[in-house]
């Protein structure tokens, strides 16, 4: 194939001592936000700061600032053709993405409609250039425009989506299920719970998608219901039945995913300012208290009782506008996948502190082939790219062989686990290349042995690990199979993944 040039998606300095990977200690990361009177406190040092892991002092190893004046260097484009599953590098600062969660499975239509304007009324006014990218909560979770600072596609993406009918709302206050039958009470109750089962299952969704990009993400979460409790009526017999649901813990399942994927939830409810009057009596209303729950653990902030939706946006965005990064090895090194909590004490009087309150070890205990299997598996049908190894690719007709297309994937090589041996630095890779198509399809599947000298090793440092492979994308009258590939890469050591689609071209 005429072969098309990848240039891996982060500039990477060739290293001139010996490359190294993966040490026995692990860096944790933790972005602070410090406000006073809602500005951002400026000049703080290592030394105003005290960490906690688990309730022991950590000695902070790293510490950084990110200020949103200092200006970003210049993007260099990708090449013609080329897609990658991260936005691009912005230098040595960390890039600071944006998702805008638009949510109809847990808020009213008027409701939807609402938050479309405010939206559209944001980005509209808005001077700022952060990377943004725009999701929709539904009957599955929607990519409407992934990530880029292009305010007029941004809008575009906006205008297209369409409010719908949410499951996942009750008939009254508290979602009382007044006057309803037990058959009716019952359809309502399962609708609940799939509604709640959805909105768990998006949360995890976004924090594996997530995960991989670096820095501080923001998920601002449009919506209004999805309370930790909830209390239904029914009739039986004639006797008025009142059953009380606590839905607590599979409801906030997904922060420890958040906060090991480094995301921020800034919950924003579009319902306005006459949620709850006066404002005090906010925290007793059951879908209030789970935003102010996400909000807290995971270092964002939760938006209620206010018309201006377009500024709790402005508020989420801007509120990183500041951020101090922290660094520390654990004292506590043990391996066994047990989770965290994390504490952050500021040296100042009448601050507020934002941060992610809780971590995971990594475990040392290695995948098993059902488990890696599983999760290629699941990686080549999930709608969102897999994030934790950076890739690149590219696609084009197969020149001698009609119906098929040559499909070119860089493979950062620092994303994946090296071992040293024998003066080479080995490990084991999979790729997978299928059509993007809702049924379960057919495609190629390989593993690639990773068997480099330090030589090769820093060349792929520069170029990635190149694989090329030619891949079927027309059944036999010549149709194509799907409007894109979906390419999976998958370390075999660590289970951790980076997927793209590749679009194809509808005359081939």
């Amino acid at each position: 194939m005429k072969s098309v040039c990848l240039l891996l998606i982060c500039t990477i300095a060739v290293a001139q001592d010996a490359p190294v990977f993966r040490t026995s200690t692990r860096l944790v990361q933790v972005d602070v936000v410090v406000k006073s009177k809602d500005a951002p406190v400026e000049g703080l040092t290592k030394d105003d700061f005290e960490v906690r892991d688990n309730g022991k002092p950590q000695q902070i190893a790293v510490f950084s600032v990110r200020d949103v004046n200092t200006p970003p260097p210049q993007v260099v484009p990708l090449p013609k053709g080329v897609v990658t599953n991260h936005p691009q590098s912005r230098g040595a600062e960390p890039v600071s993405a944006t998702v805008i969660l638009m949510d109809a499975t847990n808020t009213e239509i008027q409701d939807q409609v609402f938050a479309r304007e405010q939206t559209l009324k944001y980005l509209e006014e808005t001077s700022r250039h952060e990377l943004l990218a725009v999701y929709a909560l539904g009957a599955t979770l929607e990519v409407l425009q992934d990530f880029t600072d292009d305010h007029v596609v941004l809008r575009a993406a906006i205008r297209r989506y369409s409010a719908s009918q949410s499951k996942n709302l009750q008939d009254g206050e508290d979602g009382l299920l007044a006057g309803l039958d037990g058959n009716a009470a019952n359809a309502a109750r399962k609708a609940n719970f799939q509604g709640q089962a959805d909105s768990t299952s998006a949360f995890n969704l976004l924090a594996y998608h997530l995960k991989g990009l670096p820095g501080r993400k923001k998920l601002i979460w449009v919506g209004s219901a999805l309370p930790l409790t909830f209390t239904q009526q029914n009739t039986r017999n004639g006797v008025v039945m009142r059953e009380f649901t606590n839905n607590s813990e599979q409801i906030l399942a997904p922060i420890k995913l958040l906060n090991d994927a480094n995301i921020a939830i800034y919950p924003i409810d579009p319902r306005g300012g006459t949620v709850c009057l006066p404002p005090k009596l906010c925290l007793a209303d059951p879908n209030l208290t789970t935003m102010l729950r996400f909000a807290e653990r995971t270092g964002g902030k939760a938006l209620f009782n206010d018309n201006a939706v377009a500024g709790g946006i402005e508020q989420a965005v801007s509120d990183t506008d500041l951020t101090y990064t922290l660094g520390f090895y654990p004292i506590d090194q043990s391996r066994n996948g047990s989770e965290h909590s994390i504490s952050v004490k500021v040296n100042r009087r009448g601050v507020e502190v934002h941060y992610r309150q809780s971590y995971t070890a990594e475990a040392s205990k290695p995948l098993t082939d059902s488990i890696r299997k599983g999760t290629l598996n699941a990686w080549v049908q999930q709608p969102l790219n897999a994030t934790e190894i950076p890739i690149q690719a590219a696609a084009a007709p197969a020149i001698s062989k009609p119906g098929y297309y040559d499909v070119e994937v860089a493979v950062d090589v620092f994303a994946l686990k090296l071992e040293q041996k024998n003066g080479l630095y080995i490990g084991r890779f999979e790729v997978a290349i299928a059509p993007d198509t809702e049924t379960k399809p057919k495609g190629l599947h390989q593993v690639i042995k990773v068997n480099l000298t330090e030589e090769r090793l820093l060349a792929a440092m520069q170029s990635g690990l190149v694989v090329i492979n030619q891949v079927r994308v027309t059944n036999d009258k010549g149709k194509l199979l799907a409007r894109n590939l979906h390419l999976v890469v998958m370390d075999q050591a660590t289970g951790k993944a980076g997927s793209v689609r590749i679009p194809l071209t509808a005359s081939e």
